[in-house]
């Protein structure tokens, strides 16, 4: 259902709540502790691909977040929800 709408998906724009991601050394993570922000971000097939309509990876557009996986029946409720928005087709 979710990828039958996502004709270009390197179009697609969603904001997700996401939290920021702390650094040291060579090691990367992130804190519950810390507060989500809505950011931007776009898919990123280099784990997932749509096609298979199993997982789906959203990145952030900005470097102080990450990435966060979604099975698609939990992303597809998240925008039914309203706690993910999504915007389709859009120019980069």
């Amino acid at each position: 259902m979710f990828k039958d709408k996502l004709k270009n998906p390197e179009k697609c724009l969603f904001l997700v709540p996401m939290r920021p991601i702390k650094k040291f050394l060579f090691v990367t993570w992130t804190s519950t502790s810390d507060p989500e922000a809505i950011v931007p971000a776009t898919i990123d097939e280099s784990r997932y691909k749509v096609k298979d309509n199993y997982k789906i990876t959203l990145k952030s557009l900005y470097d102080a977040f990450g990435s966060e996986h979604f099975y698609i029946r939990d992303l597809e409720s998240l925008i039914k929800n309203g706690h993910v928005k999504f915007y389709k087709e859009i120019e980069k």
